[in-house]
């Protein structure tokens, strides 16, 4: 009878458990990404003010560590199923990240040569497509609620 019980039990967790729709997990998968993003956008925006305080080897090697995690990130929305009333926002995230992290990697590069009008335009770069991202982030949150 013990058995039997705990066998129900287990019959009646299981659908709450596993039940999830793709919607839910989206939307529950989501927020730490986008306060990871924030999170990356601020330190992004400390790293630009104080550029001018490091050298160029260390530059390189901060805006390439920002790249990077822009990368992990990406790799990580983009592992998530968005439902269909979300693709587009999904859509647009993900290029507005792979758009940042092209101008990540072209101010560390700029960075790394000693060139200092190139990590100039670079960082107008990092500034406009950071925009765009927190814009296209903003959207996909607000849209996941």
């Amino acid at each position: 009878m013990r058995r039997i019980a705990c066998l129900l039990l287990l019959l009646c967790a299981a659908p709450a458990a596993c039940g999830k729709s793709d919607d839910q997990r989206y939307k529950e998968d989501l927020p730490p990404i986008n306060r990871d993003l924030s999170a990356l956008a601020a330190a992004v925006g400390r790293g630009l003010h104080d550029a001018g305080a490091s050298g160029d080897p260390a530059l390189a090697g901060e805006f390439a560590g920002y790249a990077r995690r822009l990368g992990a990130l990406r790799g990580r929305l983009d592992d998530l199923e968005p439902p269909a009333s979300l693709e587009t926002d999904h859509n647009r995230t993900l290029a507005a990240m792979a758009a940042e992290r092209t101008a990540l990697s072209g101010l560390a590069a700029a960075a790394r040569r000693g060139d200092p009008a190139g990590a100039r335009a670079a960082a107008t770069g990092v500034v406009r497509e950071g925009a765009r991202l927190d814009a296209a982030r903003s959207e996909l949150a607000r849209a996941a609620r």
